[in-house]
């Protein structure tokens, strides 16, 4: 997308100036179409989407968020008082399988 100063320098010199749409494409480095493209709009037209975002994922969960950030909970989690009894009670090693002891004797 090219600037504004260039839309603007670019009609200064088609309009004013009375240079043509070749001299002015060849002047400022850019193609001809896209100097009537200039010639046509006063400022850069900007991205337009053509339709709306399709969000079928998050459609149903709107509402809810909605409502989350009414509560007043500004995003911040709060964690419940059963987490902290949780991690307590739960491994925090590793895990190790159990095998059979070599030459016990014991046939699988």
């Amino acid at each position: 997308m090219y600037s504004v100063e260039l839309y603007s320098r670019v009609r200064r010199a088609c309009h004013v100036d009375g240079m043509s749409e070749r001299g002015a494409a060849r002047h400022f480095g850019i193609d001809r179409k896209t100097v009537s493209k200039i010639l046509m709009h006063s400022v850069p037209p900007g991205y337009r989407r053509e339709r709306t975002p399709v969000r079928p994922k998050l459609d149903p969960f709107v509402a809810i968020i909605d409502q989350i950030l009414r509560d007043g909970t500004n995003g911040v989690f709060q964690p419940s008082a059963a987490q902290p009894k949780a991690r307590k009670t739960m491994h925090g090693g590793s895990h190790v399988v159990a095998r059979k002891p070599k030459g016990s004797g014991v046939s699988a």
